[in-house]
């Protein structure tokens, strides 16, 4: 059996072990760098990682299954709520929230998630949201659909007051 086929027999049992779903798609398209990535669905309990059986390693997996972890991790402790919830709200200062505290969530789940790597694993954790990479596409993919979001809301209520004005 493969370093990598170990890993992924390890991340089975600790999603197990926290009453976590979880499903691991070979897909190369959805892997930076050749390596993994993932997602947390809160809604759904359930951990999805993205992998390329050739190009990955056991530390990207693994590590990419402990950031999303840690993300459950703060969901259920109540850590950055406004990030970690579950529906988008539409309310302009949930939405601020939301931006302003993205990266810092983000970073949280990093230190975290090397924290449970380190119970699990050996290696070394591989980090996310450090490089410029991973910040891009954190402001690309999460705040700047919250800003449109915000803008959008913002241009209702400027209508609703022309609106009152002329009637």
């Amino acid at each position: 059996m493969t370093n990598l086929q170990n890993a992924i027999l390890k991340c089975r049992e600790i999603a197990k072990e926290h009453k976590i779903r979880y499903r691991f798609i070979k897909d190369c398209k959805k892997c930076w760098n050749g390596g993994s990535g993932g997602m947390a669905d809160l809604e759904h309990n359930k951990i999805i990682i993205f992998y390329n059986p050739i190009l990955t390693t056991s530390e990207q997996f693994g590590s990419s299954f402990c950031h999303e972890l840690a993300h459950f991790i703060c969901y259920k402790n109540n850590k950055y709520p406004i990030y970690h919830s579950i529906m988008m709200s539409t309310d302009k200062k949930f939405i601020r929230g939301y931006i302003n505290t993205a990266l810092k969530a983000e970073r949280y789940v990093v230190k975290m998630g090397g924290v449970i790597f380190r119970q699990h694993f050996s290696g070394r954790y591989e980090k996310s949201y450090v490089s410029q990479y991973d910040i891009d596409y954190l402001n690309h993919y999460s705040i700047d659909k919250a800003r449109k979001m915000l803008k959008q809301l913002e241009a209702i209520d400027e209508w609703e007051k022309e609106y009152e004005k002329a009637n």
